[in-house]
């Protein structure tokens, strides 16, 4: 009786094995596809920010290179370019540009010590000022809150004292020109 048990027993755990190994195996495909579609997210919000499969290729090849010299996610790292390409484009500039204010942004918020968190909120509002064309209201106090590095980055490289940053705002005289000018001299 007791070997049928044992023989029960280990049958009762091979077929539980089994059926872990099976979940588990599940599991891994769908973690692998939600990876492949977070990719090719990506891509596509990278194509429509760039002009052409060779700008592509060079600013998917930048941005991975920038996140891991940042020690940011190469996710936070696409949209943040996303988000800047039209406005400074529209500004004159080009994907060397973008990619040089979004090393600059990166760089002042790891400077400053800011939490994820706290990056994707200043990476949002950064976004929202640049595109809006002025950094002021909102953005410019959830910016000053989140990274004060940021915005010494700003007035340093503006040449204006930083306490004079609050007063520009308020004007709407920080233009998406004057920081990203200034980003880009950090």
């Amino acid at each position: 009786k007791l070997s049928g048990g044992l023989l029960s027993l280990r049958g009762a755990a091979a077929a539980e094995a089994t059926a872990i190994a099976a979940y588990v195996t599940v599991d891994a495909a769908k973690a692998i596809i939600d990876q492949a579609d977070a990719v090719s997210l990506l891509n596509s919000r990278l194509r429509g920010a760039v002009s052409g499969a060779d700008e592509f290729a060079a600013a998917q090849k930048g941005l991975f290179q920038l996140a891991q010299s940042n020690s940011v996610g190469l996710n936070e790292t696409i949209q943040l370019y996303t988000r800047l390409s039209d406005p400074i484009k529209r500004l004159g500039g080009g994907m060397s540009e973008v990619i040089g204010v979004t090393n600059a942004f990166q760089k002042a918020l790891q400077l400053g010590g800011v939490s994820a968190q706290e990056a994707a909120s200043a990476t949002l509002q950064f976004g929202q000022a640049l595109g809006a064309g002025v950094l002021a209201g909102d953005e410019f106090k959830s910016l000053a809150e989140a990274s004060p590095r940021l915005l010494k980055a700003i007035a340093d490289g503006a040449n204006l004292p930083i306490e004079s940053l609050k007063k520009l705002g308020s004007e709407g005289e920080l233009t998406a020109e004057l920081v990203s000018n200034a980003l880009l001299k950090m």
